[in-house]
């Protein structure tokens, strides 16, 4: 597995580092709705994290703040983040 770091999670007020795997496009659910999305590359800044809204028309649709709003993005500029690895962002609690 591989990881980024400086993510930006406008969701939790939070920067740090993620360990992600690849975004398939062809391969995506509906089960795959709600899960944490890093696009990478965003502006000077590194790495924006959000979360999968939606996909169709080849684009994958996310929210990468706490609102309602949701960006389009090419799939291979995203990828999944699978945890952090600076601690658990839901619980506040260290993951190792």
């Amino acid at each position: 597995m591989s990881f980024l770091t400086n993510v930006t999670d406008r969701r939790h007020s939070w920067i740090g580092e993620w360990d992600v795997e690849p975004l398939v496009y062809e391969q995506l659910t509906d089960a795959d709705i709600g899960r944490t999305v890093i696009y990478r590359g965003y502006g000077p800044w590194g790495n924006e994290a959000g979360t999968l809204s939606s996909f169709r028309d080849g684009l994958v649709w996310a929210r990468f703040s706490r609102g309602d709003t949701a960006a389009a993005c090419q799939p291979d500029a995203v990828c999944f983040g699978v945890q952090p690895r600076d601690g658990d962002l839901e619980r506040g609690k260290p993951w190792r």
